[in-house]
């Protein structure tokens, strides 16, 4: 499962870049909550931990495209 590999993942990040990068977790397919292996909790808890904003998206349902797209830039703006 891929959230068991984000610690390691967001650890190789910061090992590897010197910037302080934009980092978000996104999570996929909401349109299928039912089989979610991972709670939104979960996620939210360990996104939280790591100071990372959390969507959970679909692109079937256009749920949360746009906010996520525009909250990456607003981050992007203001780290400058």
């Amino acid at each position: 499962m891929s959230f068991d590999s984000l610690p390691e993942w967001l650890d190789q990040i910061h090992q590897y870049v010197d910037a302080n990068p934009l980092i978000m977790i996104i999570g996929a397919k909401s349109d299928l909550m039912n089989m979610q292996a991972v709670s939104n909790e979960e996620i939210e808890e360990f996104a939280k931990s790591r100071n990372c904003p959390y969507y959970n998206v679909s692109a079937k349902s256009n749920n949360n495209i746009l906010e996520s797209f525009v909250d990456a830039v607003r981050i992007a703006i203001d780290k400058q």
